[in-house]
């Protein structure tokens, strides 16, 4: 027997045949309030057949005829093979049929285990196996049990024909010059045995590629030239096509790195020059060789001192260290950059907030006046003293009185710099608000008249009066609580604009454009695909698409493909809300990026080989012409690689210091040796950069247009359990670096992310958040800022994790408006957010909820073309190699993950408990003394909702957690795979990310949600084709 400690739980019914008798059911209620499934009477149930995870022979009952040893079965079969003349085989080969291979006694928590024939000396710790099976020569047969080996070879290498054949050898076999060839494996070892048949057939064609080539192998050039080389070589053999057929994707790349190890093995037995190919030092996570390490000179985190004295109040202030030593010539390459892009100059100290006395002079329109500050308002909480105002207007009232339209300037506490430290005392913002008509106000209140110099760049310019150079707007509508330049315009309010609905959609659109409409489906509102056809003098002429999908009836069409009907109709001008873009393609297969992204960015398509009938300008920006952008903080590259995509830069830097991301970085680059990575501290990249050190990989002054930032969130997290650590403290200080290159490389864009814990004030203390002292900094220097609260889950993917993104953009240079969600989400609406409250009591930066084209999409519909992988036992996935778990369960663990119920959705181990479905081994052995984990909502042992977002990844996946552990398979008996991770961030599958799968899992936890970074990349092309 196996060592099985617990029973195995009573089947549960199946998804398809739960789905097919409760479907109504289902949808008409919410998931965390389901109840129990119907009336079992009439319930289809189906009970799964269960794989074996241990050879017969160690199960009771086992019926095969006794086995022998390997010394018995030799000697029985030696006298046969020796009866006939066989001295031409260099080799003794017997056949070896019906086999089981297993782990040995040794192997701690999977001892006596099956395992698939390429871990051998290949994982940790696989050092010997163990067979069962039947020997046989010429017809006679010798059952053999517990055969150790530790030899494996694979026949075919270089030979024209594309077959491999496996032979293995037990030490005593290697005195008698015996091998045994693998013919058929028994029936339970089938699912192993084909894994392995097919990575040896790969790994073939991995050595005769390597040893054919004439030219040094890279990665990039593997996965371009891969499989044209097989189809050039074996193109006509039916093995090879029955071999792809397996794999689907033309891309090897994923399959290069998953098998990294049995390739690194078997190069080495047959030709270990071949480990010389630049290939290994790219992917091999044990000796990578393609970026070079930089050595860290620096302890703190090294700052600007504009940025030190923005910082210093903050707690993190010791863990910032300096750095003034500047060379003339950089001084002089910095002090031109903020000319030409009107940022504040590169030593402008900081200024008092002027005085003024209180007299009264004749008031005009233009002039700025201030009066005292009201206490009980709404505005109660503003620092200041002194209100002021732009006077618009002067009117005279039915009595007399003189009235003043006004629009309002704010003081930076006024604004959402909150209480953080703000160097330009004298520095106002004129606002949006105003104070017009019946709530004009009283001249009587004015106290004086004070001086403003508009439009000025320089502080110091204005030591003796106020100045402003910015707008601050706060129209909600737009999500704006944000900072902009100053336009001529914006000395008037719109109170007086007397524009139609109608004026404003003409004024937007032309005939021919491609909108999104309000549009009510099954009686709820949703945003619909048409083509604007005229203008009438109320109405909006429009002909409608239809959706492939879900009103033509193609289950295999993207949710995004649409086909153009005859159907012409007119809506009111409220009904069109924004553009969209539809491209047509003569077929699926010319399907391009971003049109394959089921919608993402507002980009849909239809199957014509036609011109499209409606306007279309393909906007693709020239190479020449992108934003040239530099990730920090960029770890495996997702977050650089979705702004990328949307259209409007390159990335051409980036820098982090974790080897294994930088390399992931790089193999997902078509030309690595384009892109200059810094394998090293930020620290240390900055400093050669103010020192002007020689270094190709370190861009100068003047290169960087974007600047991407992921720093590092961990001391802004809600699951940082001691934020006053030294580590804690030194990753919170890391912000202050982005804000120093920022200084030091005055990108035309910044975009920042980090987790919304940021904008948490620390016991209380206003003048401590992080978040308004980031955009003092920002705001500070000059630029343009605005802060947007995203959640994946409104753009495409399935995964509930906000995050807060500070965007900046140079004086001079459009900002990018907020992407628009794309995606509905009910799920989301349950509680409201925002980053924080401004001086008047009203929050800002508030979570959204916008009519969408589409709903968000859920766990089962993310992974339902993904292969059931059962248990993932095997942890081996040819169609999908990244389809494997982190963690490889013990017999115990998989037990009590097979006894958590599929029903209700979202059960775990405290309700399984409850519910009488789990043994009492694994409640005696359960960390009930963990008040968290024993608690009624612990999410301990927990399955994701097939029909939810799942949660926020992270960067480790811990099933027992009572705060994390939702993270077993809705359905399958295990917890949540590699590619479900990659598929939960929004990674394309055909991307590459290096290291064993929890490494793999750290990356992928560690990055920006690639579909928010998409959506925010679109914006910025947009807003870079309007610069």
């Amino acid at each position: 027997m196996p060592p099985l400690a617990y029973p195995t739980p009573e089947p549960t019914d199946s998804p398809s045949s739960r789905d097919e008798s409760t479907k109504r059911r289902l949808e008409d209620l919410h998931d965390a309030t389901a109840s129990e499934p119907p009336d079992p009477k009439r319930q289809k149930v189906s009970v799964q057949g269960g794989a074996l995870c241990f050879p017969p022979s160690h199960y009771s009952g086992d019926r095969r005829p006794h086995a022998g040893s390997d010394r018995e079965a030799i000697n029985a079969l030696a006298i046969i093979w020796n009866s006939q003349n066989r001295s031409q085989h260099e080799y003794n080969i017997w056949e070896l049929n019906d086999y089981s291979i297993y782990r040995n006694g040794a192997s701690h928590r999977h001892a006596y285990e099956l395992c698939p024939l390429h871990l051998l000396k290949n994982e940790d710790g696989v050092n010997e196996l163990l067979f069962d099976g039947i020997l046989s020569i010429d017809g006679v047969q010798r059952p053999v049990r517990g055969v150790a080996f530790d030899c494996l070879a694979i026949e075919g290498y270089g030979n024209e024909s594309d077959g491999v054949s496996a032979c293995i050898q037990t030490t005593l076999g290697a005195k008698a010059n015996v091998w045994y060839e693998l013919g058929s494996p028994a029936s339970q070892y089938k699912r192993y045995h084909d894994t392995f048949v097919w990575i040896s057939q790969f790994t073939k064609y991995v050595v005769d590629f390597l040893e054919d080539s004439e030219r040094p192998v890279t990665f990039s050039m593997f996965r371009r030239t891969f499989y044209p080389y097989l189809n050039q070589k074996h193109g006509s053999s039916s093995a090879l096509k029955d071999w792809l057929e397996q794999h689907k994707s033309t891309d090897f790349g994923q399959a290069f790195c998953a098998n990294l190890g049995f390739i690194i093995k078997e190069c080495y037995s047959v030709n270990d020059q071949l480990l010389d190919e630049p290939i290994f030092g790219e992917t091999d996570t044990k000796q990578l060789k393609a970026i070079r390490m930089e050595k860290t000179a620096y302890g703190k985190t090294v700052v600007t001192p504009f940025v030190y004295d923005l910082f210093h109040k903050m707690p993190f202030h010791g863990q910032m260290q300096v750095l003034s030593e500047v060379s003339i010539a950089t001084l002089q390459k910095q002090e031109s950059r903020r000319i030409e892009l009107g940022l504040k100059p590169l030593n402008c100290r900081q200024t008092p907030a002027p005085e003024h006395s209180l007299q009264k002079k004749v008031i005009r329109r233009g002039d700025i006046v201030s009066i005292a500050a009201e206490t009980q308002t709404q505005w109660r909480h503003s620092t200041g003293a002194h209100w002021y105002a732009y006077v618009q207007a002067i009117r005279s009232s039915k009595s007399g009185a003189q009235k003043l339209d006004v629009l309002w300037l704010y003081e930076p506490s006024d604004t959402t710099l909150g209480h953080g430290y703000y160097p330009y005392k004298n520095e106002l913002f004129l606002s949006d608000n105003c104070s017009c008509g019946k709530d004009s106000i009283d001249v009587e209140l004015v106290q004086t008249i004070v001086t403003v110099n508009w439009f000025i760049t320089n502080p110091e310019e204005s030591k003796d009066c106020f100045f402003v150079r910015q707008k601050f707007r706060t129209e909600p509508t737009l999500g704006a609580y944000d900072f902009v330049q100053l336009q001529r315009s914006d000395f008037q309010c719109g109170c007086n604009n007397i524009k139609t609905e109608m004026d404003k959609v003409k004024q937007d659109f032309a005939i021919g454009d491609t909108v999104l409409m309000y549009k009510l489906i099954d009686g709820k509102e949703s945003l619909e695909p048409a083509v604007i056809r005229g203008f009438n003098r109320q109405t909006v002429t429009l002909q409608a698409f239809l959706r492939c999908h879900r009103d033509l009836g193609d289950k295999q069409a993207a949710p995004n493909q649409l086909s153009l009907t005859d159907d012409i109709f007119d809506v009111d001008p409220e009904s069109v809300t924004r553009h969209c873009r539809v491209a047509t393609f003569a077929s699926l297969d010319d399907v391009r990026s971003p049109y394959d992204r089921d919608g993402a960015g507002d980009h849909w398509y239809v199957v014509n080989s036609s011109a499209p009938a409606w306007s279309f300008v393909d906007h693709k920006i020239d190479a020449d012409s992108k934003l040239k952008g530099m990730g920090i903080f960029c770890g495996s590259g997702s977050f650089d690689r979705g702004l990328e995509e949307g259209g409007g830069l390159d990335f051409k830097w980036g820098v982090d210091w974790a080897e294994r991301a930088l390399h992931s970085y790089r193999a997902n680059t078509d030309e690595p040796e384009k892109l200059s990575l810094f394998l090293g501290s930020v620290n240390d990249y900055l400093s050669k950069a103010i020192r002007d050190t020689e270094n190709s990989r370190v861009a100068t002054i003047g290169d960087v247009d974007v600047l991407a930032a992921g720093s590092p969130c961990p001391g802004f997290s809600v699951l940082q359990r001691d934020r006053t650590s030294v580590r804690s403290l030194r990753n919170c200080s890391l912000v202050a670096s982005v804000c120093s290159y920022v200084d030091f490389y005055m990108p035309k864009y910044l975009v920042l992310e980090n987790v919304i814990g940021m904008a948490r004030n620390p016991g209380n203390a206003k003048d401590l958040n992080v978040f308004s002292q980031v955009l003092c900094c920002l705001v500070s220097m000059g630029y343009q800022v605005q802060q947007l609260l995203m959640d994946p889950g409104h753009y495409g993917s399935c995964q509930s994790r906000q995050r807060i993104f500070i965007i900046a953009t140079a004086p001079g240079y459009k900002p990018p408006i907020p992407p628009p969600q794309t995606h509905s989400c009910k799920e989301l609406e349950t509680y409201c957010r925002a980053i924080g409250n401004a001086s008047n009591g009203l929050p800002f930066g508030k979570r959204k909820y916008d009519v969408c084209p589409f709903v968000s999409l859920t766990a089962k519909e993310a992974f339902q073309d993904l292969p059931d992988i059962g248990d993932s036992h095997v942890q081996t996935c040819i169609a999908a190699p990244d389809h494997r778990t982190c963690r490889y369960e013990s017999v115990r663990k998989r037990a009590l993950i097979s006894m958590i119920p599929r029903w209700p959705y979202g059960s775990g181990f405290i309700k399984a408990v409850k519910s009488g479905r789990m043994s009492q081994n694994a409640i005696d052995e359960y960390a009930w003394q963990n008040k968290n984990r024993a608690g009624e909502n612990s999410k301990s042992w927990s399955r994701i909702f097939p029909n939810r977002l799942v949660g926020c990844l992270t960067t480790d996946i811990k099933p027992h957690d009572s705060f994390l552990g939702r993270t077993l398979h809705y359905d399958q008996h295990r917890t949540m795979t590699v590619m479900e991770a990659r598929r939960v961030q929004g990674l394309p599958d055909n991307e590459v990310v290096l290291g064993t799968p929890s490494q793999q899992w750290y990356q992928i936890g560690n990055g920006v949600d690639r579909k928010v970074a998409f959506a925010l990349g679109v914006q910025l092309a947009k807003a870079h084709r309007k610069n």
